[in-house]
């Protein structure tokens, strides 16, 4: 049973008007910090509302990023309000999409813009009021802290009823992995016809250690290769300490990294076309993510070698 209460008082006491700046140019991280802190205030209001006793939802560590693989998982909160919007009997509406561009911070900002205006048709349903200022400024943010409060709404979506991460969605990431990895051999000359040895079983964590090998992988080539110099170099993501259960959400975020760090080289070395999209997969499990992972393994070392 959803609790109709108003929490126009609570948008009053905690967020403040703040006007965008007038090109894309000027915005910043805090400008993107700004709009996730926005949407988090809205999927905690949602919560209350859900009757969830949920103060907060705290921020895991903060990792240096790079504004492309915030963009990533920008994207991934916009595609969780799209099946909370469908759970709610609300349609569901395609992600902005990737430009062949470098990415800056107002392309993060785009892209959480749409999502607070999406999560904001679910007020009435929720009945509460959505449309909410942004909070206030206070002090320069980075990429890493807009990342982590991603990281935190994906939990709120969670609780919401938003499915958690799945083999399935890690799959469709690594496939698009593969999928740009090729287009690099091609642009370098490499061929693209290199297979990898296939498993019939995996764990999660043995589809994250194959993504965090293809990270190594890519940074030892973009570093030692000045043909395949990325810009700002590769990122490490994130992963669970020692010990801790290796979730698919784990592998998904690392997978994240990967992707944007293997579009970007794409746009380095000069392809024009926006990040294409993989269909959702159904069905699939680890062994298939470390099996498309590893292809692309082979599918970088083949690159290298042509060089």
């Amino acid at each position: 049973m959803r609790a109709f209460k108003w929490f126009a008082a609570l948008s009053v006491m905690t967020l403040g008007l703040y006007s965008t700046p007038v090109s894309a140019q000027d915005l910043t991280p805090t400008d993107a910090f700004q709009r996730a802190a926005q949407i988090k205030s809205m999927v905690l209001m949602m919560l209350e509302a859900d009757l969830y006793d949920v103060k907060d939802l705290p921020d895991p560590a903060i990792v240096p990023s790079r504004p492309r693989h915030v963009l990533r998982v920008a994207v991934d909160v916009f595609e969780r309000i799209q099946t909370l919007r469908l759970l709610n009997g609300l349609a569901e509406n395609p992600a902005p999409t990737t430009e062949a561009k470098p990415t800056r911070a107002a392309d993060v900002v785009a892209v959480l813009e749409q999502a607070a205006s999406e999560l904001q048709e679910l007020g009435p349903i929720y009945g509460v009021n959505l449309k909410i200022d942004l909070p206030g400024r206070d002090g320069d943010r980075t990429p890493g802290e807009v990342l982590a409060h991603l990281r935190a709404i994906n939990d709120g979506l969670v609780l919401l009823g938003v499915p958690v991460t799945l083999p399935n969605d890690v799959q469709r990431t690594a496939l698009e992995i593969r999928q740009e990895m090729t287009k690099v051999a091609s642009l370098k000359g490499a061929p693209t016809n290199v297979k990898a040895e296939a498993v019939k079983s995996a764990m999660p964590s043995d589809a994250l250690s194959e993504v965090m090998g293809l990270i190594d992988d890519l940074r030892n080539a973009t570093e030692n290769d000045a043909s395949l110099a990325l810009p700002s170099g590769v990122a490490v993501p994130p992963v669970p300490e020692g010990g801790k259960t290796i979730r698919p959400a784990d592998v998904l975020l690392a997978a994240q990294f990967a992707l944007a760090d293997v579009y970007a080289l794409n746009v380095a070395l000069g392809d024009k076309n926006p990040l294409e999209r993989i269909p959702t997969q159904a069905g699939k499990n680890p062994a298939d993510v470390k099996n498309a992972i590893a292809g692309s393994r082979a599918q970088l070392a083949a690159i290298v070698a042509a060089e």
